[in-house]
């Protein structure tokens, strides 16, 4: 059957439709494309990054530049003419001179009369007394009685770096300490150095200790025995710190008034100094203060370290210090005068120490039987501070007391002294107070840490003293 007309024309008239919208989906495409390629490279361009290219450039013509100054180089001058000089002549010539040698005196004879010995003894003034030479210890028997009379120096004539008094520029040089001469020695010079080491060698060497004085802070011994016999001496040295206010006191604490916190008893440390020398044979003597990061504190033997309420604000640096001085023989003595462990000084340091020291800051407390409560002065444990002798109620309403000091201890040694008992109270304010409170035994309690801590082996005295009973040897 066959289509009609009006069919065949529809059917080419689609065709042709279908005709155009092929070329006109193809041009489409074709334009997408091109627009998208003509972007990506102008992206492409604007992107990338220029190469770098090497020119070398050749050059030919070079342009002269004059220096601004210009320098004449001439010969110098000689005044005079060079002669040549001569050689002299030099004959050996030897003269003998005789050497005659002096037996030694007895202890029993009477002695010498030749102007040598008579100079000798003039000029030293005092003929029993010895003289220390480089360690040795020598005898003078001049004075008539035994021969082994050692004794100390004073005023004897000595040459170099002497350990006793006498010696030239030294601090007890006598009459004739010139370097051309000397003194006769009429007797042996025998060796009077025992065995040991540490302070023991010392005492038995019988070395003056003042004459370490210009290169130890301190040099602490006690009487083997008798324990209450302290000699030697002391820098005492105060810790400086920052904090984050001064300190405003009320009532009987008017005291610590616009003072610094470690700094808020003032004259505690001064009845402390006043004590320890009407009590002991100790010269201890009040340095000043010190911060932990000054180059001088590695050489301290003991620090004190008081404050109140206000916290305390210790740099990184000084933090690092604090753990260096610590492990190498230093001794920390903190004492919180507000006597209250939640207060924010205590608070505070107690983080400072666990920063600095890390798994070794623990905290123990001190059991009665500790040296700390016998070394000089016999306790039953820690002597009553301010938080058991409150003035003013109204300043804390609920009153604290403890009964007990803690301690950080490295490897065997006490390295920090922690005290929430507020000494310092008891050694600056309780005299001054309206009900005056006696302070003796709080101050001797003092001395027993002073004692024990420049004592302990392992502290930076008692390292000293093997160093210069090596030095000795």
């Amino acid at each position: 059957m066959g289509k009609s007309e009006e069919t065949l024309l529809y059917e080419l008239k689609s065709r042709r439709e279908i005709g155009v919208y092929r070329k006109f989906a193809v041009f489409s495409l074709a334009l997408s494309l091109v627009i998208h390629m003509v972007l990506f490279l102008t992206y492409y361009v604007a992107t990338k990054e220029p190469e770098e290219r090497t020119v070398h450039v050749r050059i030919t013509n070079y342009d002269m530049i004059q220096p601004p100054l210009k320098f004449d180089v001439k010969a110098p001058r000689m005044g005079k003419s060079i002669e040549s000089i001569k050689e002299a002549t030099v004959a050996n010539t030897f003269t003998p001179r005789e050497f005659r040698r002096t037996p030694p005196v007895a202890a029993n004879a009477a002695p010498p009369t030749t102007p040598t010995a008579t100079s000798a003894a003039a000029g030293s003034g005092r003929g029993s007394e010895g003289s220390v030479f480089f360690g040795a210890l020598t005898s003078n028997a001049s004075s008539g009685g035994a021969g082994a009379d050692w004794s100390l120096p004073g005023g004897a004539t000595s040459y170099g770096r002497s350990f006793g008094v006498g010696g030239r520029g030294g601090w007890g040089a006598g009459v004739g300490n010139d370097l051309g001469s000397g003194p006769e020695l009429n007797t042996e010079v025998v060796t009077s150095r025992a065995t040991g080491t540490g302070v023991s060698s010392l005492r038995d060497n019988l070395i003056d200790y003042s004459n370490f004085q210009d290169r130890f802070e301190g040099f602490v011994v006690q009487d083997p025995k008798n324990k209450k016999k302290i000699t030697g001496y002391l820098n005492f040295y105060q810790l400086e710190y920052s904090s984050s206010r001064v300190e405003k006191g009320t009532g009987d604490w008017n005291v610590v008034n616009n003072q610094p916190s470690w700094n808020a008893v003032p004259a505690a440390i001064i009845n402390l100094e006043r004590f320890v020398r009407d009590r002991t044979q100790l010269d201890i003597r009040l340095k000043g203060n010190i911060r932990f990061d000054s180059r001088e504190v590695k050489d301290v033997p003991m620090l004190y370290m008081m404050g109140f309420e206000a916290e305390p604000k210790l740099t990184s640096e000084e933090v690092s210090s604090m753990a260096k001085y610590l492990r190498n023989g230093g001794f920390l003595f903190i004492d919180d005068g507000l006597a209250f462990i939640p207060g924010v000084f205590n608070k505070k340091m107690r983080k400072y120490l666990e920063d600095a020291l890390g798994y070794d800051a623990v905290f123990e407390r001190i059991p009665q039987s500790h040296p700390l409560y016998h070394v000089w002065e016999d306790f039953a444990g820690p002597p009553p501070g301010d938080d058991e002798v409150r003035y003013n109620s109204a300043v804390k309403a609920t009153q604290e007391r403890y009964r007990y000091l803690e301690g950080i201890t490295i490897q065997g040694r006490l390295v920090v002294l922690f005290s929430s008992k507020g000494y310092c109270m008891s050694w600056g304010a309780w005299p001054v107070s309206s009900s005056p409170v006696d302070n003796t035994r709080q101050l001797q309690f003092a001395i027993n840490v002073i004692v024990f801590a420049c004592g302990q082996k392992g502290g930076i005295i008692d390292r000293n003293a093997q160093r210069l009973a090596s030095e000795n040897k």
